[in-house]
């Protein structure tokens, strides 16, 4: 948060610090215009940086209500929202000061405009995705090919012609490469590589991974280097490709996705839980986890909801292999997942036979009413 909270406070339209300067280090500059425009109404500190991420979660609650509420109906976007609002690792995440709402925030809109907005024709619409996606991947560029994928499924199930689905998907792409050039621009101006920054975090990611192997700096020099990129820098396919094995990259990739899957928490990792609330809280995220991927093949399984894993898919498989690796935090790289993966598990349970939902309630309530007289005894 401190990094950013300079670059807020630096940023200007133009000149050094300016929006397309390239000078954020290795981010990208959407948030950090983001926090300016606020720095200017209500002063620069850390709490007006974390008042920024909490009010974009707030965004994010309001947003999942109106797209759940739209997709399943009012009540079901009303427990969707709900459990946001309620959501141990989000609402951690929501007063660090960082740039994970935002993107939520803009993911959400471009999915929005992409699969749930009806009354949108094909050309305003694929406009409106081209302005969010590169917003989205002006607050973090790893977004750009998962947001490609889901232009061209967009485009695939609005056309059914190659022709049509080549020229109404290049739009929304096009467009986000274009906003992101200029930001590869000002990088090639200030170090003299376009890709400095993909490059420097290539190098950070094999330092951590190979720290105190031969060829690699050491943990402790890691730790003495603020920026932590000792070495040449390195193409993300030369990390990937040459210090791995094509077998690895695809394991360590599906086990990422798996492990990410399986942390979809309400609960979460971090959540210090009282003895008496242990027997229901415990059971909270096991079948919160049960119920998406559930709801996953069910949604597979329908037109109208097919866009929800595939989205889910697009949107977190890049950072698979490098969670696996455990050069990611549980939570930071990976919650942007979070709203899909729970429409999926929602829509699991409105698909559910009417008298398998009464069962499973109360077998669930069985449980837990066993396990309260045991902690409690």
């Amino acid at each position: 948060a401190e990094q950013y909270r300079s670059f807020a406070e630096a940023m200007t339209l133009s000149g050094e610090h300016g929006f397309y300067s390239g000078n954020f280090s290795l981010h990208e500059p959407f948030f950090p215009l983001a926090a300016n425009i606020l720095f200017r109404v209500l002063g620069p500190s850390d709490t007006h940086l974390r008042l920024l991420s909490l009010v974009l979660s707030l965004g994010v609650i309001y947003l999942v209500y109106k797209q759940a509420g739209d997709l399943l109906g009012p009540g079901w976007g009303l427990a969707a929202c709900s459990i946001v609002a309620l959501n141990h690792p989000l609402a951690r995440e929501s007063v660090r000061g960082l740039r994970l709402e935002l993107e939520i925030v803009l993911l959400l809109l471009f999915c929005q405009v992409a699969f749930v907005k009806k009354d949108l024709a094909p050309l305003p619409r694929f406009l409106l995705m081209g302005l969010l996606g590169g917003l989205a991947v002006l607050t973090r560029s790893f977004y750009l090919p998962g947001l490609a994928l889901l232009t061209v499924y967009v485009a695939w199930r609005e056309r059914h012609q190659v022709k049509q689905i080549v020229l109404m998907g290049s739009l929304p792409i096009l467009l986000m490469v274009l906003v992101l050039i200029p930001h590869h621009y000002g990088m090639y101006k200030l170090y003299g590589d376009p890709f400095w920054n993909t490059r420097g975090y290539a190098r950070w990611l094999a330092n951590w991974e190979f720290a105190g192997r031969p060829g690699f700096p050491s943990r402790a020099e890691l730790e003495r280097n603020s920026d932590r990129l000792i070495g040449p820098k390195m193409t993300l396919a030369q990390y990937l490709f040459q210090l791995h094995t094509p077998a690895q990259v695809l394991i360590s990739s599906l086990k990422g996705f798996t492990q990410i899957t399986a942390r979809m928490n309400v609960v979460g990792l971090t959540m210090v839980i009282p003895p008496l609330g242990r027997p229901l809280l415990e059971f909270v995220d096991p079948v919160v986890t049960a119920l998406g991927v559930i709801g996953f093949f069910i949604a597979l399984c329908s037109a109208e909801f097919r866009w929800l894993p595939v989205a889910y898919f697009a949107l977190t498989f890049h950072a698979s292999f490098l969670y696996d690796r455990g050069l990611l935090e549980a939570y930071r790289h990976t919650l942007q997942g979070f709203p899909f993966f729970l429409m999926c598990g929602l829509l699991a349970v409105r698909k559910a036979p009417a008298r398998a939902a009464p069962k499973a309630l109360r077998a669930l309530t069985s449980r837990w009413m066993g396990r309260c007289r045991r902690a409690s005894s």
